[in-house]
C-alpha cells in the first residue's frame, strides 16, 4: 500500500474527502454572515450608532478568544469613523462576563449601546439592568445558552444559525459582524479570528477549517508585526498559533490581577510600531511569570489518589485562580482522566473557584447541571468549563460527581498512526502530509511509526535520544532513554520540518518482542 493510501486510511478519510480537504479556496468560500439569524438586526443597530456618533462599549473576555473578538470589532468600527470604548474584565476584580456593576458604570458614562463579545448570553441580570437603563445590548457569544429568553436587542450566536453546523468561537462571530460593518473581508481581522479558532479548540471542519486555512495564508504572506513579535517561527501554522502565540495572550489574564489585560487589546489594535514593541514586552513578561508560577504549582500538587480515582478533583490553595485551567489540562493529559482543579476565591476564601477538563462521553455541562444545587455558578462547554462553589460543599460535590459518572464511560482521543518504512520518510510524502494541514480538534494530526534497532538510537545529554532514519529525516526524543531496553524498538511520533530539514519528533517508544 502506497504512503497516501496508508495516510488516508489512518485518518479515516476517503479519496473524495481528501480532495475536498486540499482543494483551493478563496475568500468567497467563507461562510455567509447572514446565516446568523440576528446579524442583520445587529448590523443595522451599529449603522445607526455610527450615523449618530453614539457612545458604544465593547465588553469582552480575558482569554485569547475574548481579546481577539474585542480587537476585531474595535478595528472594524474605528475604520467606519466610530471611536468605541472597550473593556476586558479582570478575572480577579470583575470575574467572567458583563456584570450589573459594570452596566451601572457604563450607563453613568453615557453609553447608549453595549456589544458583548465572547460573553453575555447567560448574564441575564446584567442585561436586564441595561435594558432598564435604556441601553441597547447586542450579544455576540458562543457559549452554551442556559436561558430561553435573553433580554437583548439582538443575539448573534452560532446556535442561532439558519444552517446546522459546527460551533464557532466568539472571535469568529465578531469577524462575521465585521464583514457587514466593513462590507469587506479585512485580512488582519481574519488572522485574529483564526488565532481564536485555534486557541478555543474549535472543531476544525466546515467554516472553521476554511477560516483557519485562509487566516494562515495571510499570516504567511502579509506578516503582521503583532504576530511576528510573538512567534519565533518563520512559517505560521496551527501549531504556531496554538502553542506559541495563544498561551502568551492567555497568560496576561491568568497572572495579572489588575485591569492591565486591556493593554493586550491595545497591542492588537495599535498601529504605532514603538507602542506595539512596548506592549509586546509587557505580554512576554507576563508569560514568563505564568510559566514559573505554573511549574511551581504543578510541583506542589498532592497526587496521592490520582491513579485510583475515575475523575480527579483536587483542591490546591497555592494555585493562582488564573492557572487552574492550565493545570487541569496538564493533569488531564498526564493521567488521561477528566479533571477538576480548585483553588480559593481571592475575593472570598469561603468559596472555591475551579476549572474542569473532560472527554467525549462525560459532558461537564451535564455534570454541572446534575450538581447545580451545590454550585454558585458554572459554565463552559462539554469538555472544558469553570465553576464556583462553597468550600463546605466540596465533599458533597465530589460524592455527587462520582455518583453521576459511576456508570458512564468516556472516549480518549484516538491516535491515527501511519506505519512507515525508512524510505517513506522523503520530501514527496511529506508534501502530501503538508497538503492536509491544518490539523486540530476533530481532525487530529497523525502519528507515524518506524521500527529501528538499538544500534540506530544514540543517547545525548541525560535522558534523550536521537539518530537518523535515513539521509533526509533525523529523529529526536526527549526523556525517552530509560525506555530503550532490548534490541528492537517501534518509535511513534510526529513528522515535522524545520530550518534544518525533515525531522521525526518521537512521542513514544514501544519495545518490540
Amino acid at each position: 500500500m502506497i504512503f497516501v493510501e496508508r495516510l488516508l486510511k489512518a485518518l479515516n478519510i476517503d479519496d473524495e474527502q481528501y480532495s475536498k480537504l486540499i482543494e483551493e479556496i478563496d475568500l468567497n468560500d467563507l461562510e455567509n454572515p447572514y446565516n446568523f439569524v440576528d446579524i442583520e438586526k445587529a448590523y443595522n443597530r451599529l449603522e445607526k450608532a455610527i450615523e449618530n456618533s453614539e457612545k458604544v462599549m465593547i465588553y469582552g473576555d480575558y482569554d485569547c478568544d475574548g481579546i481577539m473578538a474585542t480587537s476585531i470589532l474595535m478595528i472594524a468600527l474605528k475604520k467606519r469613523g466610530l471611536n468605541p470604548g472597550y473593556y476586558i474584565p479582570s478575572r480577579y476584580l470583575d470575574g467572567y462576563g458583563i456584570t450589573t456593576e459594570k452596566v451601572l458604570e457604563i450607563a453613568n458614562k453615557g453609553y447608549s449601546l453595549i456589544v458583548t463579545v465572547d460573553n453575555g448570553v447567560n448574564q441575564i441580570e446584567a442585561l436586564t439592568l441595561a435594558k432598564e437603563r435604556g441601553i441597547d445590548v447586542i450579544v455576540t457569544d458562543h457559549h452554551e445558552m442556559m436561558f430561553k429568553e435573553v433580554p437583548s436587542y439582538a443575539i448573534v450566536h452560532p446556535f442561532k444559525r439558519k444552517i446546522t453546523s459546527a460551533s464557532s468561537c466568539g472571535a469568529y462571530v465578531s469577524f462575521m459582524l465585521s464583514r457587514l460593518i466593513l462590507q469587506d473581508v479585512d485580512h488582519y481581522l481574519l488572522a485574529l479570528a483564526s488565532l481564536a479558532t485555534v486557541s478555543d479548540l474549535m472543531e476544525l471542519k466546515d467554516h472553521n477549517r476554511t477560516l483557519l486555512r485562509l487566516g494562515l495564508r495571510y499570516l504567511n504572506s502579509e506578516h503582521y508585526l503583532q504576530f511576528d513579535l510573538l512567534s519565533k517561527s518563520e512559517h505560521y501554522d496551527e501549531t504556531t498559533l496554538g502553542f506559541e502565540i495563544a498561551p502568551k495572550i492567555n497568560a496576561v489574564g491568568r497572572v495579572n490581577e489588575t485591569i492591565a489585560i486591556n493593554r493586550v487589546v491595545k497591542y492588537f489594535v495599535e498601529t504605532d510600531r514603538t507602542e506595539i514593541v512596548r506592549l509586546h514586552a509587557f505580554i512576554e513578561n507576563n508569560n514568563n511569570l505564568r510559566k514559573a508560577l505554573t511549574q511551581n504549582a504543578v510541583s506542589t500538587l498532592n497526587r496521592d489518589n490520582f491513579e485510583t480515582v475515575r475523575i480527579i478533583i483536587n483542591e490546591c490553595d497555592k494555585i493562582q485562580e488564573g492557572l487552574v485551567g492550565v493545570i487541569a489540562s496538564r493533569i488531564q493529559n498526564e493521567y488521561q482522566k477528566p479533571c477538576i482543579i480548585l483553588t480559593s476565591d481571592s475575593k472570598n476564601p469561603e468559596f472555591l473557584i475551579g476549572s474542569a477538563r473532560s472527554y467525549e462521553g462525560i459532558s461537564l455541562i451535564d455534570i454541572f447541571s446534575a450538581t447545580a444545587p451545590l454550585l454558585e455558578r458554572y459554565g463552559g462547554h462539554a469538555c472544558a468549563g469553570g465553576l464556583t462553589l462553597k468550600r463546605e460543599n466540596l465533599p458533597s460535590f465530589i460524592a455527587s460527581v462520582n455518583e453521576y459518572i459511576r456508570d458512564k464511560t468516556w472516549s480518549l482521543p484516538k491516535k491515527a498512526i501511519v506505519t512507515m518504512e525508512k524510505d517513506d520518510f522523503n520530501d514527496e510524502n511529506f508534501a502530501i502530509l503538508e497538503s492536509l494541514h491544518p490539523f486540530g480538534n476533530g481532525f487530529e494530526e497523525p502519528f507515524f511509526s518506524i521500527n529501528l534497532s538499538k544500534n540506530e538510537i544514540y543517547p545525548f545529554k541525560e535522558n534523550h535520544i536521537r539518530g537518523k532514519i535515513n539521509s533526509m529525516t533525523s529523529f529526536i526524543g526527549f526523556s525517552l532513554l530509560p525506555k530503550i531496553k532490548g534490541e528492537q524498538f517501534k518509535l511513534i511520533g510526529k513528522w515535522k520540518k524545520d530550518r534544518y530539514g525533515l525531522n521525526f519528533k518521537v512521542d513514544e517508544v514501544i519495545i518490540e518482542k
